[in-house]
Order: C-alpha cells, then structure tokens, then sequence
C-alpha cells in the first residue's frame, strides 16, 4: 500500500462528514423554521435592497423605511449600489403604479 492510497482512505471520512455538515448547515439556513409565525417580519438584506430599491424608485429618497407613503426618511443603512441598480431595473421594466414594497418582497407575480 503506498502513502497515497491510505491518505485518500484516510481522507475519505473526514470528506464525507464536512460534505454532510455543509449540507445540514445549507438546509437550516434555506428551510424556515415552522416555530416562527409567518406573521414575523423577516427583513433580511435582500428585502431591505428591494425596500431601498423602491423607495429609491418611486419617490427618489434612498430610504429603508417599509411605510408606502410619500416623503420618507432618507437613511444610509446598506451600501447604495445594488438598490439603486434595482430601482434603474424597475424603473425600465414595471409600471410604477403597479408596484409596491409588499408586492416585492413577497415576490408577487402582479408587480
């Protein structure tokens, strides 16, 4: 037996049980956790990007404020780039009246 042969069996377990760690840790950070009520706020990155991304877009102010109403307060809470480049995409893409924060967060097929 050569120094190869009982490294990769040697290896082989190790391999197999970071393969199953990695998928245990992407199962309980895609699956939701049914104890939380839907109800719950999520407000993750991506949600407060489409949020910015829409006040950016329908009103111009740079904002992570969820209220749809006009005039909201500006904020800095993310990095500008990707809200901005979103609120360009809704801008060429999407009728204005018919989009609202709650349609895009919930990724309805009407917006």
């Amino acid at each position: 037996m050569t120094v190869n042969a009982s490294m990769k069996r040697a290896l082989a377990p190790l391999l197999v049980l970071l393969a199953v760690g990695f998928s245990a840790s992407l199962y309980l950070a895609l699956v939701p956790d049914p104890r939380i009520a839907s109800s719950t706020p999520r407000f993750k990155d991506g949600e407060q990007n489409l949020v910015m991304a829409y006040n950016t877009f329908k009103y111009g102010v740079f904002s992570d404020s969820l209220a749809d109403r006009p005039n909201p307060l500006p904020s800095n809470r993310r990095e500008p780039l990707y809200p901005i480049l979103l609120a360009a995409v809704l801008q060429q893409s999407t009728n204005p009246a018919a989009v609202s924060a709650q349609c895009l967060i919930t990724a309805e097929r009407t917006c």
